[in-house]
């Protein structure tokens, strides 16, 4: 039996211990309860004192079963925010169904099919920029409710990006130019949309 892996530093692990040649296996310190599969998650389940996926533990001392139990809300909340960033991003960035040419599905044309291929690569592109810059002001935005100001204001720049040169796309730019916002002065953060 190990201790930890080798490149884990969560905190359950003090309580834990790696079974060797059992993926995801691992054995509660306190009360010696074999936990397979789930990894370092249903450790802190079994520790947290949780029941659902895993017997809760009988003997683990109270401040480390509050600990376990921060750590799990913790990450539940880290997560919906994270699913809550990538869908408003996402969104924005999705096609509506009229934007979408559906030529002729019997007989497609080369033109048909080389320009569904282009915009299937094009939106593969976008998710990636947007998986991108989602990790990238998830890293370097600490505060969460900056986060969802960002990307509020990320939101209110697309729309405006697609009537560019209207008068709301001109007053949009001006209300959201990176110069004049302290936010980003605050976090050094530059984004080129």
């Amino acid at each position: 039996m190990a201790s930890a892996p080798a490149r884990s530093d969560d905190p359950a692990w003090a309580h834990g211990q790696v079974v060797i040649d059992a993926k995801n296996s691992s054995i509660c310190v306190h009360c010696s309860k074999r936990i397979n599969g789930g990894g370092v998650t249903r450790l802190k389940y079994h520790l947290a004192g949780i029941k659902g996926q895993v017997e809760a533990c009988k003997k683990v001392p109270p401040d480390v079963k509050w600990q376990m139990k921060q750590l799990i809300e913790d990450l539940a909340m880290e997560k919906e925010k994270r699913k809550r960033l990538r869908i408003d991003i996402g969104n924005s960035q999705s096609l509506s169904s009229d934007e979408v040419e559906k030529g002729d599905s019997v007989n497609p044309t080369l033109s048909d099919i080389g320009s569904q291929a282009n915009k299937r690569l094009t939106m593969q592109g976008q998710k990636e920029v947007t998986r991108g810059l989602l990790s990238t002001i998830t890293r370097l935005v600490p505060d969460c409710d900056t986060q969802d100001l960002i990307s509020g204001q990320l939101e209110e720049y697309k729309k405006a990006t697609c009537d560019f040169g209207m008068p709301l796309a001109i007053r949009q730019k001006e209300k959201l130019n990176p110069g004049n916002n302290i936010m980003f002065f605050k976090y050094n953060i530059v984004l080129y949309l």
